[in-house]
């Protein structure tokens, strides 16, 4: 398990290969990007599974153990915290939509391409037989 990671900046990134912990010193938002992850918030009775383009609020001193939901794929997480004194930078809204709505792009492109290399042509039949 990674050693603790700490979101406390107004956006971060993170990238999680294996489980690790960490901890949250704001409040605020949790966007899984490009994989599912799976997490653990102390106290919390009950795990989620955070899916691409899904949100899961987190507030201060939140205690969380976070890995991807399938072994051996990393996941990249977006951590917005919320700020009730003023929202947030509407620039840096439009970039943190741009760059999910990029990495779900890429991950319909991964999957029509692993489609593709599954579809198998099939011999075409003439007049009741195969060429």
């Amino acid at each position: 398990m990674q050693g603790p990671a700490t979101w406390e900046r107004e956006m971060e990134i993170e990238h999680v290969a294996t489980a690790c912990r960490a901890r949250v010193s704001r409040d605020g938002w949790l966007a899984a990007a490009d994989a599912p992850v799976w997490i653990t918030r102390d106290g919390d009775p009950h795990d989620h599974v955070l899916m691409p383009g899904e949100l899961l609020p987190l507030h201060e001193g939140d205690r969380l153990v976070v890995e991807p939901w399938q072994a051996g794929q990393a996941a990249r997480l977006t951590f917005v915290a919320s700020r009730a004194e003023s929202p947030l930078d509407p620039l840096q809204a439009l970039a943190l939509l741009a760059e999910t709505f990029a990495l779900l792009l890429e991950q319909a492109a991964r999957t029509a391409r692993k489609m593709a290399d599954r579809v198998r042509p099939y011999p075409v039949m003439r007049h009741g037989r195969a060429p």
